[in-house]
């Protein structure tokens, strides 16, 4: 039995996963296309990768050196995606890939910066990839997610991390709680708190404005789909500050303004939660996994996602916050300072 194996860097809520699939075939030699495409309302531009997925009497080995193997020339795909009986055709982009175990040639990535917007959970956006050699059209269709409500923070006032503690003073709080209502089409949800800073040098006064660092908080699943759950995920605010001073730098003769958070949650499609499922690792002794596509003629995937900043703006520390930073063990090293 011959072998068919493709792989593809692709971009999952805010993290670059790899994702390796093999497919075993019957067939006689033959070339497959291998489509991913995530469409995100909030984004300025859409991106759509299509490989080929290679098969032959030659040992996987051989044919990853080959660039005719897994990538597609100029001109020999049409691209497009269907906004309610607009075409939109993308362009072509060359992209420049790393030296590696595949063929290391420039490959092609198709974008557009046409908006794409949602006006309903049921409205239909269709991917067409139209093979100019051999006229086989590769076809999807998804949804889009409206975007989040965010409770928990309130937007209008200051973030808290500290509590009030009587014979302690201010002590850290015993759990932070981020909390939104879920949006109809969307299954995962995976939260990042964004500390925003600035930083200036001393020995110039230059500014940097906006440095961050993220902190991953957690997941959370609505397995129905539906709008209008109540959500969360929690997480200490001692450990907040731990992995903050672990891990943001310091430059010598500098200090840091301004703390503040953005509240940044990524929200995955049904069909995009599926294909993580179908394709993240097997803990189990049979690694016989169940694939996953949801294109017409083709393997891969056309879904959607919804990743923004809920909070819609960037939210400062309260005073007390400011002063656990510049005064804790944990991150007094930093050089946080009030003015």
């Amino acid at each position: 039995m011959k072998r068919i194996s493709l792989s593809i860097l692709v971009v999952i809520s805010f993290f670059i996963v790899g994702c390796e699939t093999e497919v075993e075939l019957n067939d006689d030699y033959e070339f497959n296309s291998y489509v991913f495409c995530l469409l995100d309302q909030n984004a300025d531009t859409q991106f759509v990768r299509v490989n080929r997925a290679f098969l032959g009497s030659n040992s996987a080995d051989d044919m990853v050196k080959y660039e005719d193997s897994i990538n597609y020339k100029s001109g020999d795909l049409n691209v497009e995606i269907i906004d309610e009986g607009n075409v939109i055709r993308l362009e072509g982009d060359l992209v420049s890939k790393e030296a590696g175990y595949f063929n290391n040639s420039d490959y092609i990535v198709y974008y557009t910066t046409a908006p794409i917007t949602f006006s309903s959970a049921d409205k239909l956006y269709e991917l067409r990839v139209t093979n100019n050699l051999t006229g086989e059209v590769i076809t999807g269709k998804t949804s889009l997610i409206d975007n989040l409500t965010l409770n928990d923070p309130n937007p209008n006032f200051d973030v808290s991390f500290i509590r009030n503690c009587s014979e302690e003073g201010y002590c850290f709080g015993r759990s932070f709680t981020i909390n939104w209502r879920s949006s109809e089409n969307a299954v995962k949800y995976e939260v990042t708190l964004r500390l925003v800073y600035d930083e200036i040098d001393l020995s110039t006064n230059d500014t940097i404005v906006g440095k961050y660092f993220d902190f991953y908080v957690g997941a959370n699943s609505n397995t129905r789909a539906n709008s209008g759950t109540v959500m969360t995920v929690d997480f200490s605010p001692e450990l907040f500050y731990t992995v903050i001073g672990r891990s943001v730098e310091t430059p010598p003769n500098t200090v840091k303004r301004l703390p503040r958070v953005e509240v940044l949650i990524a929200a995955a499609h049904e069909d995009l939660s599926l294909y993580i499922d179908a394709t993240k690792p097997s803990n189990d002794i049979n690694q016989n996994k169940p694939s996953y596509s949801n294109l017409s003629n083709g393997i891969g995937l056309f879904s959607s996602r919804n990743y923004r900043n809920v909070a819609q703006k960037q939210l400062p520390f309260n005073p007390q916050s400011i002063q656990k930073l510049i005064e804790s063990d944990l991150t007094k090293h930093l050089n946080f300072r009030t003015n």
